[in-house]
């Protein structure tokens, strides 16, 4: 019997599909990416919700399945989400987006896929990534460093403050945005409300406070969504509960830290010298400060009591979404 072959232009359908597969599956199961390597992506997908931004769409295309509209965003340098909205006849519609950031919208009856590159380091926790350290991922604003273990994880740093040396409150805002860690002065709490705004939730956020030592003399709180992370006022209280105490510092008084969403001091009341601060603006004293550039409490003063004088350490404040 002669045997047949198939001519190679037949099969190539078929090797591209196994090309999409095998780079799907090294883009989104790779084992935990280091800090160093920014190129791996793996991307959070939600059936039967799409995303509806204020910006137009980068892209609207044909995509034959899920898996290589996941794929067509990755080839774009802007593409932070897509919706892929599936046809009967087979295939369906990818819509590129630009950010990940906007309204959820359920549409059941079509069985539409939301994907979105993480935003945050709960996008990346929730993305199974389990590693300490710097993230570079696709999808993020700017480098950020992630706490993926302590209290469930996924937890981004918003500020490191290991001095009092330099400090100002547009550095409060931003400083060393592109170098994050622990054991520098760096702070993008001028990001914070655009990581919080990555939840397409209304659900209250978390920020934790640690002061002389990782899980010492601060805390975890509760705050409501609506409240702002660089707000420059002291009045965000309402609603605002400690969840969890580090170290025995309480009850709270005027030379503690306060159940204050922490402000950035940019209006110079307190002549201007807390920076960061829980402190509310009607005291007279300013203990709750995490940076100041005022010299004599050394890094900032944080606590007062008669068990301990909390002046020195680095201070470090993290937000979980």
């Amino acid at each position: 019997m002669r045997r047949q072959t198939v001519p190679w232009w037949r099969l190539r359908p078929y090797l591209q599909l196994c090309t999409i597969v095998l780079l799907h599956l090294h883009s989104t199961a790779a084992a935990d990416v280091l800090p160093e390597n920014p190129s791996a992506a793996r991307f959070k997908s939600t059936s039967m919700w799409e995303l509806v931004t204020e910006s137009e769409p980068l892209d609207v295309s044909a995509a034959g399945s899920q898996i290589q509209c996941s794929l067509l965003c990755l080839r774009w340098p802007d593409c932070a989400a897509a919706n892929f909205r599936p046809e009967p006849s087979g295939g369906g519609t990818c819509t590129l987006l630009s950010t990940q950031v906007g309204t959820s919208v359920e549409v059941a009856e079509t069985g539409a896929v939301m994907l979105r590159l993480p935003g945050t380091c709960r996008m990346l926790r929730n993305l199974h990534y389990h590693t300490d350290g710097v993230y570079r991922h696709r999808g993020l604003a700017a480098p950020l460093y992630c706490d993926m273990t302590l209290n469930g994880g996924g937890w981004t740093l918003l500020t490191a403050a290991v001095s009092n040396e330099g400090w100002t409150a547009q550095y409060v805002i931003e400083r060393r945005r592109d170098t994050p860690g622990i054991d520098i002065d760096y702070s993008i709490v001028g990001l914070g409300d655009w990581l919080k705004s990555t939840r397409l939730s209304s659900r209250p956020f978390k920020y934790r406070i640690e002061v002389g030592g990782r899980q010492r003399w601060g805390g975890i709180w509760s705050a409501p969504s609506a409240y702002s992370l660089a707000s420059s006022y002291s009045n965000q209280t309402e609603g605002v509960e400690l969840m969890e105490m580090f170290d025995s510092w309480g009850p709270l008084s005027i030379h503690t830290p306060q159940h204050i969403v922490p402000w950035v001091n940019t209006r110079a009341v307190l002549e201007g010298y807390p920076l960061l601060s829980t402190t509310s603006e009607l005291e007279g004293q300013w203990w709750g400060t995490l940076v100041t550039a005022y010299t004599g409490h050394g890094v900032s003063p944080w606590i007062l009591s008669a068990e301990t004088e909390l002046f020195n350490g680095a201070r470090l404040y993290w937000l979980r979404e």
